[in-house]
């Protein structure tokens, strides 16, 4: 009898998972538009028992409406925590929930730019990233220069960024994950794909493991 080589029934193994998990994804996206309402609040339900709190100031409806554009190319509950890392598209521009954020990785437009990232982490771990006295420069002068300083427990750091256009120097997030290492922090920053960017919470071991078990999201630490 002719045996079949084992790289190809590992191959033919992938692809059979990669159609059924594209049909599944396929029918869930579906029924998402046939009732999004239902859809939305199922979701919703999920998020909220997997931690995730939703600011008293936001409409619920605005977060749905938002929610329907991102639905176009997502799941319900990845489009649902997408949303929630985003905010109102007026002003004063308040955050859907304070329990995750959606980074874009094309950000830095100048000075301020990275203090902005460290006043959202800051923000998204209810302050326990207690970054203080935040100062940066982002190649205002064309000079191929960027750098962060900041406060933290006491001790003063000053890290020197890379510079690449408008991008991010996405080894800032490494070296945070470090401190919180260094500080014995119970909280680690987690990372959900999106495009240009990516959605993060700051989670315990133990919150990590629910979130993960309720909502299936498969985040992975930064």
């Amino acid at each position: 009898m002719m045996r079949i080589p084992s790289f190809l029934i590992v191959a033919a193994s992938a692809i059979f998972l990669y159609i059924g998990y594209a049909i599944f994804s396929w029918l869930r996206s579906y029924k998402a538009h046939r009732d999004p309402a239902t859809a939305f609040n199922a979701a919703l339900d999920k998020l909220i028992a997997a931690g995730i709190k939703i600011n008293p100031e936001v409409q619920e409806t605005e977060i749905f409406d938002r929610w329907k554009e991102v639905l176009a190319s997502y799941g319900p509950i990845e489009a649902l925590y997408i949303t929630l890392g985003d905010s109102t598209e007026y002003e004063p521009y308040t955050n859907f929930s304070d329990s995750c954020w959606h980074i874009d990785l094309e950000a830095v437009e100048g000075e301020g730019s990275y203090v902005e990232i460290l006043e959202n982490l800051k923000r998204i771990s209810n302050g326990d990233l207690d970054f203080q006295h935040i100062t940066d420069y982002c190649n205002d002068d064309e000079d191929g220069k960027a750098w962060i300083s900041f406060e933290f427990h006491g001790d003063k750091y000053k890290w020197d960024l890379e510079v690449d256009d408008d991008w991010v120097d996405s080894r800032l997030f490494d070296k945070i994950q470090d401190l919180c290492r260094k500080y014995n922090k119970k909280g680690r920053l987690t990372y959900f794909s999106e495009g240009q960017g990516f959605v993060t919470s700051y989670l315990t071991e133990d919150e990590f493991n629910r979130f993960d078990e309720v909502t299936k999201l498969k985040l992975r630490l930064l």
